[in-house]
């Protein structure tokens, strides 16, 4: 979704610290991981499916909301929590 990838791109500068992005059919989330400040992500209600290592960056964050997404399993690192 390139709309994601610019906004992005504009929050760096910003360096928030809590972003939400519920209900914004959001598919993939390879970019949230330069966010390295947030602390407070909701991402609940799209369409994500895959998480990967996309949110291996963002050590500061203490919230996550993956609420109501198609999400199989999460990949940790070179391990996979199903």
């Amino acid at each position: 979704m390139p709309e994601l990838v610019q906004a992005v791109h504009a929050l760096r500068r910003c360096r928030p610290q809590v972003l939400w992005l519920s209900d914004n059919y959001i598919s993939t989330i390879s970019d949230l991981g330069t966010l390295t400040r947030l602390r407070d992500l909701n991402l609940a209600r799209n369409d994500i499916a895959v998480i990967g290592d996309s949110l291996l960056a963002n050590t500061a964050l203490e919230t996550l909301n993956l609420a109501d997404n198609a999400i199989g399993s999460f990949k940790v690192g070179h391990q996979t929590l199903a």
